[in-house]
């Protein structure tokens, strides 16, 4: 059986602005709040530099991305649990197209980031075009449904130091991985977390690698409470997004701590913000 996590992660290759060479790769994944689709990654991915230092990420090419190539997921219930699926692969500008002189304008990004821009790795960019293909009759695409996962957050025992986590992204080359899914990197939870940290991260403590950035992490509940009253085992929590170690400090690259950056003060104001908008 498919795990739909499994397919709401998705494997972004980064391309450079005017030439399309493949720069690098990493990761983001699907959410829906309030009726609308995100894809949302990290602000170093769609920017190509640090959000630390502001320094360029691409040594080789000394090139900054201008598109996104990714594969979209839908899946279609089929007996025994199972599911039929259809890929739609595309590439996705990160610039406003100005048609009437036909050249993307670097000064209108369609990405949305937090009003603390560079300081929160986080950014969203608006899929919701893609949300329903009505060629396409009962498939549909897994999410995170952020609401959902917000409300939730209320009846479990919340986050705390030496949890475990998972970072759901693409370490590996298409070639050396088994198949096209990606990989569930375990991880502990390294810092006390509070409502007001500041900065609004997480530390975790797992060797992650470069592919990963953009990344969900997620905790898994042996034990929480549902709003009913039930009792529900395993059930798993969006955390936050996670950055690769090459945006982070040299100090944390040290230390091999990740840094999550939590769902309800980073990446919620941006979903906000592009609702609005």
């Amino acid at each position: 059986m498919l795990n739909l996590k499994s397919i709401q992660s998705i494997r972004i290759k980064i391309l450079a602005e005017r030439t399309k060479i493949e720069i690098t790769s990493a990761t983001g994944f699907l959410c829906e709040y309030k009726e609308k689709l995100f894809l949302i990654t990290n602000w170093h991915v769609v920017n190509g530099k640090n959000n630390f230092t502001k320094e360029l990420l691409d040594k080789k090419h000394g090139a900054l991305p201008g598109f996104l190539d990714l594969q979209l997921t839908y899946t279609q219930q089929a007996k025994d649990d199972n599911f039929n699926t259809f890929l739609l692969p595309f590439e996705q500008p990160l610039f406003y197209y100005n048609s009437d002189e036909d050249f993307y304008d670097e000064s209108k990004p369609l990405w949305i980031e937090h009003d603390r821009k560079n300081e929160i790795d986080v950014v969203a960019i608006d899929l919701t075009q893609f949300k329903n293909l009505s060629s396409l009759p009962g498939f549909k695409l897994a999410t995170y449904k952020i609401e959902e996962e917000i409300a939730y957050s209320q009846y479990t025992t919340g986050i705390s130091v030496m949890d475990k986590a998972f970072i759901i992204g693409f370490p590996l080359s298409s070639g050396v991985s088994p198949n096209e899914y990606p990989i569930y990197k375990g991880a502990t939870i390294a810092s006390e977390v509070k409502n007001n940290d500041e900065p609004p991260i997480i530390f975790i403590d797992g060797k992650t690698k470069s592919g990963m950035s953009g990344s969900p992490v997620i905790l898994k509940h042996e034990f929480s409470g549902s709003p009913e009253g039930d009792a529900l085992f395993g059930k798993t929590q969006l955390i936050g997004v996670y950055s690769g170690r090459e945006s982070t400090s040299p100090d944390l690259t040290e230390a091999e701590l990740g840094i999550v950056w939590k769902l309800e003060q980073c990446l919620l104001p941006i979903l906000e913000k592009a609702i609005k908008k």
